[in-house]
């Protein structure tokens, strides 16, 4: 994830080129990785309800 999250950032800054300051390019690179986190925050990477039901299944059985 972090390698995508560096090539994601570096695939933006590329696109701007040159900068006006340091603080602009901390600031673009802010947002992606704030955008990024909030899209992790939000996804599933997997869904849990198989799991559960077996847990729920192992349970009864014993």
């Amino acid at each position: 994830m972090l390698e995508r999250l560096s090539k994601e950032v570096k695939r933006r800054t590329r696109v701007v080129g040159v900068f006006p300051s340091e603080k602009s390019l901390t600031n673009l690179a802010t947002v992606v990785m704030l955008r990024a986190s909030e899209d992790w925050a939000f996804k599933r990477y997997m869904d849990m309800d198989p799991l559960r039901a077996m847990e729920v299944a192992s349970r009864r059985e014993h």
